[in-house]
């Protein structure tokens, strides 16, 4: 990793320090870019609300408040078919993130490009299960556990 480092900091004319500082920093750019201005993310416009199946808002105790947890315990509520599918989706996330970091520290822009277009495509997936799943509450929480987790895989390359 911190050759990869180096030779970002080469290119971008950056000290290697900083660019490992900035590398979380831009993950999570990625994520609410994607969350927030994806065409592919954003759902549909709501008409009507009925949220009598969606699963909601569950509360942990205050130890339990780590995301990962929150995220597998929502999970643990629904249907074990779209609970593996969303495993799937979390499983290929975190192999494209990985890809992410290599390409932006090698500073290949058609590389990046592609991944950040397959995160787009991973992350929207998820969305639409959520949709169906949770009601809108959960589905900012469930985002903001995302953002939480991904923002530490980020800080720990």
């Amino acid at each position: 990793m911190h050759s990869e480092c180096a030779r970002a900091a080469a290119l971008f004319q950056l000290p290697a320090r900083t660019i490992r500082r900035l590398l979380p920093a831009v993950g999570l750019l990625i994520l609410g870019a994607i969350a927030s201005h994806s065409p592919a993310a954003e759902p549909e416009p709501i008409l009507l609300t009925i949220e009598g199946h969606l699963v909601g808002r569950i509360e942990f105790p205050a130890e339990a408040d780590e995301p990962t947890l929150m995220i597998r315990a929502y999970y643990d509520l629904i249907p074990e078919a779209q609970r593996e599918k969303l495993e799937l989706h979390r499983e290929i996330l975190a192999e494209l993130l990985s890809a992410y970091a290599v390409a932006f520290t090698a500073a290949d822009s058609a590389e990046l490009a592609q991944v950040v277009s397959d995160i787009e495509s991973q992350w929207a997936a998820v969305l639409a299960i959520h949709v169906r799943e949770f009601t809108r509450e959960v589905q900012e929480i469930l985002a903001v556990a995302y953002s939480e987790v991904y923002s530490f895989r980020f800080a720990d390359q």
